[in-house]
Formats: C-alpha cells, structure tokens, sequence
C-alpha cells in the first residue's frame, strides 16, 4: 500500500495576511509583508480603543450631569411647593 502524499492544508496565498516572528526578537510578531512590528509583547485592546472609550465615558458623564440637574430643579420645586402649602394651610 502506497503512502499518501502529504498535502497543504493551506493554501500559499493565505501566507499574503500572515505574520513571521521578528528577527531581533522571537517574541514579537512581525508582517510578513511589509517587515513591520505589529504587536508588542503585551496588546492592550484598550489602549486600541482609548478614543472610542474616552467619547462614550464624556457621554455618560454629560447624562448623568443633565439627570442630576433635573433632579434639583425638581427637588427644589417640590420644597418650594411643600412651603406653600404650609403657609396657604395656616
């Protein structure tokens, strides 16, 4: 019985999107084709998405600055209201 030839389970042109170790170091990848570093040794996905992040952080900060001073005034309104009440009742 013959043996069977060994194929590729990829095909060549998927080696276009990959990466190589880095020749200085091991450790960091490198594209294959450009030859650049593309990760260090520790990503950080958010430091990828700081500016993504820090515009939805203002966004909540604005909501809860906007809910807090409708609380107030409300408060405020409704004291106001309490103290008339009493004065009108007397």
């Amino acid at each position: 019985m013959a043996e069977s030839k060994k194929k590729c389970k990829y095909s060549v042109d998927y080696l276009k999107f990959g990466f190589i170790p880095s020749l200085s170091d091991k450790q960091l990848s490198m594209c294959f084709l450009c030859n650049k570093l593309k990760f260090r040794r520790d990503p950080q996905v958010d430091k990828m998405f700081a500016s993504t992040s820090q515009r939805d952080d203002d966004g909540l900060r604005a909501s809860y600055n906007i809910s807090l001073l409708t609380y107030s005034k409300i408060r405020k309104t409704a004291y106001h209201l309490r103290k008339v009440e009493n004065i009108a009742s007397h």
